[in-house]
């Protein structure tokens, strides 16, 4: 994840200094630093200049939503000392390509704004086949009047036609997230949410399991394989074990009581389960890291994987 400082406030009349003391409080976790367009109107390129000659290690990015004379406006912005240089995606292609041209020309980059743009996703697009190096989605400072935010729908178009991979996330304030695991008692899961390969990889998995309805079978018997060869250790050795397994699924409960219920899950030996974890990844088998997480059989698990996971099972002290 890239974060941008976006300076601005000049209208408001928020002085280059405030600015700047904001942007050193901010330096550890800022990526970008945006010299916004109302400093740049306000103070000219000049501002671009200070924030350029403060010895910030972030690039400084010059928002000056070039749309017309895209090359000359672009030489301007880097000879101010902008890194990063802003066209607006309605422009025309011949402006885009000018400020693309120049700025890599100069080892500058660019960012192409699809600020008013109704189908974001193919403004985003078009600027990138132009060359443009980041496209922006945002809603203009007017708009967001009642209006907030992008949608996360469009964020996550945008994001998949520049290429990129949209994931969920959440946040909130400091008496909430700490409720949430590892510090409080709510877990939350939700792996590759919104991640366009898993979500094309998990259509494609169906797609395959409806034309090969024998999958099930197999997956089925290989993980009743494993579950008999953790049971018939548990009886030669002695140990506390409870076997859960139904379809795919199966999960070893070190402790002598049927695991039924939460009760009865938590009564499990933790320790038993972190000894029998690392001894089979130390000999190649990457098992369910948790004693209250599940391991999934897979059909591209053959047969030869599954001997030699009966077998490791068998060797455990």
């Amino acid at each position: 994840m890239t974060l941008q400082l976006a300076l601005d406030g000049a209208e408001k009349g928020r002085t280059l200094d405030e600015a700047m003391a904001l942007a050193r409080a901010a330096r550890q976790y800022t990526d970008i630093i945006e010299v916004g367009t109302s400093f740049v109107l306000r103070d000219g390129l000049a501002a671009v200049k200070k924030f350029a000659r403060a010895g910030f290690s972030a690039p400084i990015l010059a928002d000056v939503k070039i749309m017309d004379c895209g090359a000359g406006l672009c030489a301007m912005a880097c000879e101010a000392g902008a890194d990063i240089v802003t066209v607006m995606a309605f422009a025309s292609d011949k402006t885009i390509e000018g400020v693309v041209r120049e700025a890599h020309a100069r080892g500058r980059r660019v960012m192409a704004d699809l600020l008013g743009m109704q189908d974001a996703a193919a403004a985003a697009r078009r600027v990138r086949a132009l060359g443009a190096d980041i496209a922006c989605l945002h809603v203009a400072v007017d708009a967001q009047q009642g209006q907030g935010g992008p949608a996360a729908a469009q964020v996550a178009a945008v994001s998949a036609a520049c290429g990129g991979m949209p994931l969920a996330a959440y946040g909130g304030k400091a008496e909430i997230m700490d409720k949430v695991s590892p510090q409080g008692p709510v877990y939350q899961a939700g792996t590759l949410s919104g991640n366009p390969i898993a979500t094309t990889a998990g259509i494609e998995t169906l797609r395959i399991l409806k034309a090969h309805p024998e999958y099930y079978t197999q997956i089925d018997e290989s993980a009743k394989q494993i579950a008999q060869a953790l049971r018939n250790w548990a009886g030669e050795k002695k140990r506390p074990l409870q076997v859960n397994q139904i379809g795919s699924l199966l999960c070893a409960f070190h402790t002598d009581t049927p695991v039924v219920d939460y009760d009865t899950a938590t009564a499990s030996d933790t320790s038993a389960y972190a000894e029998y974890f690392g001894y089979m990844l130390d000999h190649g088998i990457y098992t369910a890291p948790a004693q209250f997480e599940a391991m999934f059989v897979s059909a591209a698990h053959t047969q030869e994987d599954i001997k030699q996971t009966c077998r490791i099972i068998s060797e455990r002290p």
